[in-house]
């Protein structure tokens, strides 16, 4: 105990081998890895080195810090440490998700040693990142896609649904558009549209 009385750490449930700031979950989550383990871990000591409070959010290991900051999961590609307001950050050579994606950018990295040689790289969109949080920077949504007939039709037949898709927020209101408009068929839609009802209910996104 210090001058200032016992150091509480800002996460309850930390791992005491990797800081106040860790996630023991996390811990628990990068030791069941396969193929991105080392790389994980890897990316995961820069973040934590950085201050940022780590936790689990939507089943991945999570670094905030007053808001979402960055994010990271294994791909058949890699392992990604994806950036939620990348879009924003200053690296035009960061990847994108995909041409729908509004805001997150990623790096792929394949080994530990890919990631110890983006280090400062990493350092660098994180302290970005930061400042842009801080700032309340936000990023403006794309206009909404209009709604596909079949959409609009359950939402008629269904008020409990449409109630809840209305409620979603903008972005996954467009991610869903999106998913159901992408099916060429009409059968296909309806069929996206009524699986799609447990996790609207639950106000939950296309990647939820």
């Amino acid at each position: 105990m210090g001058r200032g009385g016992p150091v509480v750490s800002l996460n309850p449930t930390h791992d005491p081998d990797h800081g106040l700031n860790s996630d023991a979950r996390v811990t628990a989550f990068v030791a069941r890895q396969k193929e991105w383990a080392a790389a994980m871990a890897a990316a995961r000591d820069i973040l934590l080195a950085q201050g940022l409070t780590e936790t689990i959010k939507w089943g991945q290991p999570c670094y905030t810090e007053g808001g979402n900051i960055a994010i990271l999961g294994g791909f058949k590609t890699g392992l990604r440490l994806a950036f939620f307001k990348g879009a924003l950050l200053d690296d035009p050579l960061l990847l994108s998700p995909g041409e729908n994606s509004r805001a997150g950018r990623y790096l792929n990295f394949l080994t530990a040693a890919d990631v110890e040689t983006a280090a400062p790289r990493i350092r660098q969109l994180i302290a970005q990142a930061r400042r842009l949080e801080a700032e309340g920077a936000r990023i403006d949504p794309a206009e909404a896609p209009d709604w596909p007939e079949e959409l609009a039709h359950i939402c008629d037949e269904d008020p409990d649904y449409a109630e809840a898709f209305r409620a979603l927020t903008p972005g996954r209101q467009r991610y869903w558009i999106i998913h159901f408009s992408e099916a060429k068929q009409v059968k296909t839609r309806l069929t996206r549209i009524t699986k799609s009802r447990d996790r609207v209910m639950a106000g939950r996104g296309v990647n939820d």
